[in-house]
């Protein structure tokens, strides 16, 4: 399968900063004005350590003190661990911004071994500088740094007392915990809101009593805080207390708030108590007004897992659901049925599509959103079911007929069995959006005998039909739809063209790849785009050395196309010799050519005769064939390349590192050859000052361990480093996603260690995206893979951006870095199913 899509150009890499910029900045670091002075100092961190490292060293030793802060500060964002010496003396300066300045320096770039040092500070005179080296013991990770934290808790400044509590909780040390819950009740709100998160973070169950006391405090902030903790303490004791606030009413302030906090609460918690509890939530206040769409009651109900499930079950039961009013009505006759139909479906219950559909039967859970459960639930058995509604005269009951029955087909599995309630709703379709709609179904039935009438519906007026029908017979996926399609690349619409194109590319025969590579050859107006991309995917399955032999006729055209053309030469199968045909290329090749052969070797999975022109182009001269070159080694070659690979990872260009990193996990993951260890070079990685380096080696890890390879380096303190501490969104999220991976095949420790560090995060990180990928629960990598197009345009509309940089990350967690072509395309082959998303190049 080939996707298509068009995206706004990136914005510009830090590598594209001003070349004189280092020399600008050392001038400016000598300069007399102390603005110039102070200006530089806060910009050498954009050169990087190797460059930037010495001029910030220099800032540090500067006569003014706010130049040696701006130092400082820099000096931070690039990790230099060996300023140490510079700044010590900082530390006992009669002027407290410089103490200031030392212990925030410390709190970014931790050193375990100063806590004793950093220790002195908690009793200086000013706040501003206690509140420093709270932060510096706080993130300093070492047991030490407890004993004098716990000293300061009575602090007489409150914003103190906050950072201590907050610092204990990050240190996640159990013997906190009493003297914490001594502070449950301090004066100031804002401590005890930060106390309650804290004994949540310690994970110690001897704080459940204390929450449950701070259930009742006049604070609102304080009572979230509570219920928060309790969750995560999953305190089953504490249900009967929780349940009342999960039906707050209305007219307290904040009330809305405590019921969400409340329900996420019981969800964690997930007893069947508590999933009781949820249920009697069940159609009101937010759940009133929530049909097919979720509610803090479902979602907590969902967050309860397999437990919640008999629960459920029973709340579909007549006369646990409400009164039946009869089967046909569009608004839930019982609100309790519904929202247990609704959780059963999201949570994939075995076995709940039977009791949901007795229950729409009965009238007990409204049409819509049984069906929305069935879709979601995803039996194919329940087909028949969803196919009764897909003509019915309710929109509401149509909409989520059709989008269920979408998700029960699979084109991959042909179905019959749709094919006639299918055509006989396309009969009665009174609007084209409908008729749109069924056409798609009736293509992912993947059943021959649906050709004709899609093709037929190729010559409608309406092009969102046409569109439809030219997108399903790709999908259907057989060669009698060939002849359709390859009339349609001549369409005077070049919408139609393109996706026609597409969907050859899926459907065509190996006839029908003949005569495209035949409209190159012969003909002058010929769409190029749509044919090449129908090319392209054709070749990946009737590619032999006959196509590829008469592709050589136009290879060495000069036209924008042609990298593209290159690419499909490489995806088609092993015999073709299509591997020779592309080194042949490379004679004289420009950059962007020599970068599409190493994107089409990718592609020659298991062809020894990949190697040594792949290799060779990992020594290019332009860093962006060897980035291509560099990621498709990892896709195509064996472990003989490691060593290459293992070089590319300390490249000095950005993106060759990055790819090389992803390669190494692609390389090391695939093929029973592959070595049993970690490779040492994606461990050292990840202490690579360039953010997607460290990235790319954790999304690496990652794949190692979701294909069962071991993941750790050593003892696996720098990923939960980098979770916590990473100045990177892009790497702490990725780190987030490994930890949830390996907290299945680790020690209960490990697990523990794992799940501790994932929950820190969810509640702390400030990025929301962050947060959320702490959160978010394993989501295995789904079998099969296909390839994406994509063709990167200014926000403005205009003309498609050549060689625009990008980073791709793909659903297996690894970043793609690298230039599209000269016809603005980026190509992604063997990328896995699921979400693809472009990063801003500026993270790299």
């Amino acid at each position: 399968m080939v996707s298509l899509a068009l995206v706004c150009a990136a914005a510009p890499a830090r590598s594209a900063l001003w070349p004189d910029l280092p020399d600008r900045l050392a001038t400016d670091l000598a300069s007399a004005d102390t603005l110039k002075r102070k200006a530089a100092a806060e910009q050498v961190h954009l050169l990087g350590r190797t460059v930037g490292g010495p001029l910030a060293k220099k800032a540090l030793v500067d006569s003014e003190v706010e130049v040696r802060l701006a130092g400082a500060g820099s000096a931070a964002r690039l990790g230099l661990d060996d300023v140490e010496p510079l700044l010590l003396p900082w530390l006992t300066d009669a002027d407290s911004r410089l103490r200031e300045g030392a212990c925030l320096f410390f709190a970014r770039v931790p050193r375990p071994k100063l806590v004793k040092v950093l220790a002195r500070s908690l009793g200086d005179t000013d706040p501003k500088v206690r509140l420093a080296a709270v932060a510096a013991l706080g993130a300093s990770g070492s047991i030490e740094a407890v004993a004098p934290l716990l000293a300061r808790l009575d602090d007489p400044v409150s914003k103190v007392r906050v950072a201590v509590a907050r610092a204990l909780g990050r240190l996640g040390d159990k013997r906190a915990v009493t003297p914490l819950v001594s502070k449950i009740q301090d004066e100031g709100s804002d401590v005890r809101q930060t106390v309650a998160r804290s004994l949540g973070e310690l994970g110690d169950p001897k704080a459940a009593p204390a929450l449950v006391i701070a259930l009742k405090d006049p604070a609102l902030e304080v009572r979230i805080e509570a219920l928060g903790s309790l969750g995560r303490l999953r305190d089953a004791g504490s249900v009967p207390s929780i349940a009342p606030l999960a039906l707050e009413p209305n007219k307290k302030a904040g009330a809305a708030d405590v019921r969400r906090a409340a329900l996420a609460a019981l969800g964690r918690i997930g007893t069947p108590a508590a999933v009781e509890a949820i249920g009697k939530t069940f159609g009101l206040f937010e759940d009133d007004r929530a049909l097919v769409g979720p509610s803090p009651a479902r979602e907590a109900a969902v967050a309860a897992g397999a437990t919640a499930v008999p629960v459920l079950l029973a709340l579909l039961e007549p006369g646990a659901g409400g009164t039946n009013i009869g089967p046909s009505v569009t608004t839930a006759a019982s609100p309790v049925a519904t929202s247990a139909a609704w959780a059963l479906g999201e949570l994939h219950a075995n076995g709940a599509g039977e009791a949901i559909v007795k229950a729409m039967r009965r009238g007990l859970v409204p049409l819509p959103v049984a069906l929305y459960s069935l879709g979601v639930l995803g039996d194919a058995t329940h087909l028949p079911t969803c196919l009764e509604s897909v003509s019915a005269p309710d929109r509401a009951v149509r909409v989520q007929a059709l989008a269920a029955t979408a998700k029960l087909l699979d084109p991959e599995l042909p179905d019959g069995r749709a094919v006639e309630p299918l055509l006989a709703a396309l009969e009665v379709a009174l609007s084209p959006e409908d008729r749109a709609e069924i056409a798609v179904l009736l293509g992912r039935t993947g059943a021959d005998r649906v050709v004709p009438v899609l093709a037929g519906l190729t010559g409608s007026k309406d092009e969102k039909l046409r569109l439809a029908a030219i997108d399903a017979l790709g999908a259907v996926g057989v060669a009698t739809a060939g002849p359709t399609l390859l009339g349609l690349l001549g369409d005077p619409s070049g919408v139609i063209r393109l996706r026609a194109g597409l969907a050859l590319g899926r459907a065509g025969g190996a006839d029908s790849l003949t005569k495209a590579i035949d409209r190159l050859v012969q003909g002058t107006e010929v769409d190029r785009l749509a044919v090449i991309l129908a090319i392209s995917q054709m070749m990946e399955r009737h590619g032999d050395a006959a196509a590829v032999n008469l592709t050589k006729k136009v290879l060495n055209q000069p036209v924008p196309e042609r990298d593209l053309l290159v690419v499909a030469v490489g995806r088609s199968r092993l015999d073709s010799g299509a591997s020779a045909v592309l080194a042949g290329l490379l004679v004289g090749a420009d950059a962007d050519l020599r970068r599409a052969v190493a994107m089409a070797l990718g592609a020659r999975v298991d062809d020894p005769t990949a190697a040594a022109p792949l290799l060779a182009l990992a020594k290019d001269a332009d860093a962006t064939v060897r980035a291509q070159a560099a990621w498709s080694i990892g896709a195509a070659l064996d472990v003989g390349a490691l060593a290459t690979l293992e070089a590319l990872a300390k490249d000095p260009v950005s993106s060759v590192a990055t790819n090389a990193a992803g390669g190494l996990g692609r390389l090391l993951a695939r093929g029973k050859s592959a070595p049993t260890t970690t490779s040492a070079s994606l461990c050292a990685a990840l202490d690579d000052e360039r953010a997607l380096v460290r990235a790319n080696a954790l999304g690496a890890l990652r794949l190692l361990a979701s294909a069962g390879r071991p993941s750790l380096c050593g003892d696996g303190a720098r990923v939960h480093k980098i979770l916590a501490e990473d100045s990177s969104d892009v790497a702490r999220a990725i780190a987030a996603r490994l930890l949830a991976t390996q907290v299945s095949g680790a020690t209960p420790e490990a697990a523990a260690k794992a799940r501790a560090s994932l929950d820190r995060c969810a509640l702390t990180d400030p990025s929301g995206a962050v947060a959320s990928a702490c959160r978010a629960p394993v989501r295995p990598i789904k079998p099969g893979t296909t390839a994406l197009v994509v063709f990167v345009a200014p926000d403005d509309g205009g003309t498609p951006v050549p060689r625009a940089p990008y980073v791709l990350e793909r659903p297996d967690g690894l970043l793609h870095v690298g230039v599209s072509d000269r016809r603005a395309a980026i190509v992604e082959l063997r990328l896995p199913k699921g979400i693809v998303r472009l990063r801003p190049v500026g993270e790299s």
